[in-house]
């Protein structure tokens, strides 16, 4: 019977929500190529549209829950596929190469770029896949570099998978908080590394290490080619930004009001600690996966930061 009891309070003590959703836009905004005697190449007009699936779930757990002590345990995830479903004037597929993306009917946005191949172990050139072909490669850097081998990698930029998690806990005076948050199957551009793995281009400035890994004899297996082999844009570039991120840790005390009371001067006392962005764990290479863009383009990384606090009422 005390094991019946303790399994239903339990089960009181679960927060649940699902949310489902099939949603299609058609304010989807472009930039739409007009003739040039218009003065314009293109303008911003809402034509095309998408289709949004996915769903969404919380849940909560009080885990310990009595009269001094709470343990609650919170999290989110959402799941969302993009479709393209139409495009302006009929098109299948409108090619974006400045942005390296591409917006194709039936599919999610995704990456539009050369596909790398790697080196060849024989001469340290770079390699890439020629587009409508079965495998077939080429070693042409102009080739690679006029678009005539860009192509929908199936890489998509944003993540179908997100979602977050914190743990609290209080006892008596004492509380600690921590949110996590995270992203699976996000991708983008670290072109910061096309300024630092190309000493081709850039010889003479800072390099990183990687350029020591660079091919220097027939057989040498490396994604480093040759000195002189100048770098494109290309899914060499292209990395996993997926991430776990610690976001906040937090921490406070609150000096208990008997012993307030002795002082006949102070009501309330409470001391808090706080910091965010304290470890991410990522594959990705460049400064922060957390940016919420194509490429890294530069952009300043979120930082840790540390706080402390006092609330004092007298």
């Amino acid at each position: 019977m005390t094991n019946i009891g303790i399994e239903a309070s339990f089960y009181d003590r679960i927060r649940t929500e699902i949310t489902w959703y099939n949603r299609k836009t058609k304010d989807m905004l472009m930039e739409v190529p007009v003739p040039y005697t218009s003065g314009f190449s293109t303008i911003m007009q809402n034509i095309g549209s998408m289709k949004n699936t996915g769903v969404e779930l919380s849940l909560g757990v009080d885990i310990i829950k009595t009269k001094d002590m709470l343990l609650q345990f919170n999290m989110n995830y959402a799941y969302n596929k993009n479709e393209i479903t139409e495009l302006f004037y009929g098109y299948e597929e409108w090619p974006m190469p400045s942005y390296s993306l591409t917006y194709k009917v039936g599919e999610p946005l995704q990456f539009y770029m050369p596909v790398f191949a790697g080196v060849d172990p024989a001469d340290g050139k770079q390699m890439w896949y020629v587009p409508g072909t079965d495998g077939e490669t080429t070693k042409d850097v102009d080739l690679a570099n006029s678009g005539a081998l860009n192509q929908a990698t199936g890489v998509t930029q944003y993540a179908p998978h997100t979602g977050g998690f914190n743990l609290n806990f209080s006892w008596k005076g004492l509380s600690i908080g921590a949110d996590f948050a995270w992203v699976l199957g996000k991708h983008m551009v670290n072109n910061d590394r096309y300024f630092s793995e190309n000493p081709a281009n850039f010889a003479g400035k800072n390099q990183s290490t990687e350029v020591l890994n660079e091919w220097e004899n027939p057989g040498d297996v490396t994604n480093m080619p040759k000195f002189g082999e100048i770098m494109i844009f290309d899914t060499h570039l292209l990395e996993n930004a997926s991430f776990l991120r610690l976001k906040n840790l937090a921490v406070g005390y609150q000096f208990p009001k008997n012993w307030l009371e002795k002082t006949k001067i102070i009501k309330n006392f409470k001391i808090t600690a706080a910091a965010r962005n304290l470890f991410t764990i990522t594959k990705y290479k460049g400064a922060d996966p957390e940016i919420d863009s194509n490429l890294t383009f530069g952009a300043f990384p979120n930082t840790k930061q540390f706080t402390i606090g006092a609330e004092i009422t007298f």
